[in-house]
Protein backbone atom coordinates (compact mmCIF):
# COMPACT_ATOMS: atom_id res chain seq x y z
CA UNK A 1 0.00 0.00 0.00
CA UNK A 2 1.25 3.42 -0.89
CA UNK A 3 1.11 6.11 1.74
CA UNK A 4 -0.60 8.75 -0.36
CA UNK A 5 -3.30 6.43 -1.59
CA UNK A 6 -4.38 4.99 1.73
CA UNK A 7 -7.97 5.58 2.74
CA UNK A 8 -8.35 8.21 5.41
CA UNK A 9 -10.42 7.00 8.31
CA UNK A 10 -12.85 9.34 10.03
CA UNK A 11 -11.72 10.30 13.48
CA UNK A 12 -13.89 9.02 16.31
CA UNK A 13 -14.10 11.29 19.35
CA UNK A 14 -14.26 14.98 20.11
CA UNK A 15 -12.61 17.64 18.00
CA UNK A 16 -10.69 20.51 19.59
CA UNK A 17 -13.32 23.10 18.62
CA UNK A 18 -16.07 21.01 20.20
CA UNK A 19 -14.05 20.77 23.40
CA UNK A 20 -13.53 24.56 23.47
CA UNK A 21 -17.24 25.25 22.93
CA UNK A 22 -18.22 22.77 25.66
CA UNK A 23 -15.67 24.27 28.07
CA UNK A 24 -16.90 27.81 27.38
CA UNK A 25 -20.53 26.74 27.95
CA UNK A 26 -19.55 25.00 31.19
CA UNK A 27 -17.65 28.02 32.48
CA UNK A 28 -20.59 30.28 31.60
CA UNK A 29 -23.03 27.98 33.41
CA UNK A 30 -20.84 27.74 36.51
CA UNK A 31 -20.39 31.52 36.62
CA UNK A 32 -24.16 32.08 36.31
CA UNK A 33 -24.89 29.63 39.13
CA UNK A 34 -22.19 31.25 41.29
CA UNK A 35 -23.56 34.72 40.62
CA UNK A 36 -27.08 33.59 41.50
CA UNK A 37 -25.83 32.01 44.74
CA UNK A 38 -24.01 35.19 45.79
CA UNK A 39 -27.09 37.29 44.99
CA UNK A 40 -29.41 35.02 47.02
CA UNK A 41 -26.97 34.99 49.96
CA UNK A 42 -26.72 38.79 49.92
CA UNK A 43 -30.51 39.18 49.86
CA UNK A 44 -30.94 36.65 52.68
CA UNK A 45 -28.34 38.47 54.78
CA UNK A 46 -30.05 41.83 54.27
CA UNK A 47 -33.44 40.32 55.10
CA UNK A 48 -32.03 38.75 58.26
CA UNK A 49 -30.56 42.08 59.39
CA UNK A 50 -33.89 43.82 58.70
CA UNK A 51 -35.79 41.26 60.76
CA UNK A 52 -33.35 41.63 63.66
CA UNK A 53 -33.70 45.41 63.50
CA UNK A 54 -37.52 45.19 63.50
CA UNK A 55 -37.43 42.81 66.45
CA UNK A 56 -35.14 45.16 68.40
CA UNK A 57 -37.40 48.11 67.56
CA UNK A 58 -40.51 46.26 68.74
CA UNK A 59 -38.78 45.25 71.97
CA UNK A 60 -37.61 48.81 72.60
CA UNK A 61 -41.06 50.27 71.91
CA UNK A 62 -42.68 47.73 74.23
CA UNK A 63 -40.20 48.55 77.00
CA UNK A 64 -40.74 52.30 76.62
CA UNK A 65 -44.50 51.78 76.67
CA UNK A 66 -44.31 49.66 79.83
CA UNK A 67 -42.01 52.21 81.49
CA UNK A 68 -44.43 55.03 80.64
CA UNK A 69 -47.37 53.08 82.05
CA UNK A 70 -45.41 52.34 85.24
CA UNK A 71 -44.47 56.04 85.46
CA UNK A 72 -48.15 56.97 85.61
CA UNK A 73 -49.10 57.94 82.07
CA UNK A 74 -52.72 57.06 81.28
CA UNK A 75 -52.31 55.97 77.66
CA UNK A 76 -55.77 57.07 76.51
CA UNK A 77 -55.92 57.30 72.72
CA UNK A 78 -56.18 60.76 71.13
CA UNK A 79 -55.47 62.56 74.39
CA UNK A 80 -52.29 63.99 75.78
CA UNK A 81 -50.37 61.85 78.21
CA UNK A 82 -49.65 63.57 81.48
CA UNK A 83 -47.53 62.08 84.25
CA UNK A 84 -49.11 61.96 87.65
CA UNK A 85 -48.07 65.01 89.64
CA UNK A 86 -46.51 66.80 86.68
CA UNK A 87 -47.00 70.50 86.03
CA UNK A 88 -47.79 70.96 82.34
CA UNK A 89 -45.54 68.36 80.77
CA UNK A 90 -47.72 66.96 77.98
CA UNK A 91 -46.71 64.25 75.55
CA UNK A 92 -48.76 63.34 72.48
CA UNK A 93 -47.71 59.76 71.90
CA UNK A 94 -51.06 58.09 71.25
CA UNK A 95 -50.21 57.28 67.63
CA UNK A 96 -46.79 55.93 68.58
CA UNK A 97 -48.21 53.75 71.37
CA UNK A 98 -50.86 52.23 69.10
CA UNK A 99 -48.46 51.49 66.25
CA UNK A 100 -49.26 47.90 65.23
CA UNK A 101 -45.78 47.35 63.73
CA UNK A 102 -43.88 48.72 66.74
CA UNK A 103 -45.84 47.17 69.58
CA UNK A 104 -47.32 43.69 69.63
CA UNK A 105 -50.10 43.34 72.13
Amino acid sequence: MVWGLAKVRRQKGIALIEMLVASAAGILLISLVGSLYVSVQSHASQRSQLLLLNQALATTARRIQNDMIRAGYDGVKDESLVALGSQGNHFYLSEWLSCSICVSR
